[in-house]
């Protein structure tokens, strides 16, 4: 029994180790989309290129998205407007 507790224990170690540096890696992304004289658009679309996650905007424009690393690159879409592209290379990184 102390064996089985004991390996256990191990793997729980393991499991919790392998999440920290999952999370530690992980780089999260927040904006706010608007329009030319500055309204908010809200339920954008903002996609990462090549992968599956993706977020939309909320009733003030603003988003956040976690991204494994950097640099990505985000698309941005909004019915009635042109698609936008943005790379982003570091977290403190700003586009008008």
């Amino acid at each position: 029994m102390t064996s089985y507790l004991a390996q256990l224990r191990g793997f729980c170690t393991l499991i919790f180790s392998m999440l920290f540096v999952c999370t530690c890696s992980a780089q999260t992304i927040s904006g706010k989309v608007t329009d030319k004289v500055g309204e908010p658009l809200i339920a954008a679309d903002i996609l990462v290129k090549g992968k599956m996650n993706g977020t939309n905007t909320d009733e003030n424009g603003n988003f956040k998205i976690t991204v494994e690393s950097l640099p990505v690159t985000l698309f941005v879409s909004y019915q009635g407007y042109e698609n936008y592209t943005l790379e982003v290379g570091d977290i403190s990184q700003t586009k008008d």
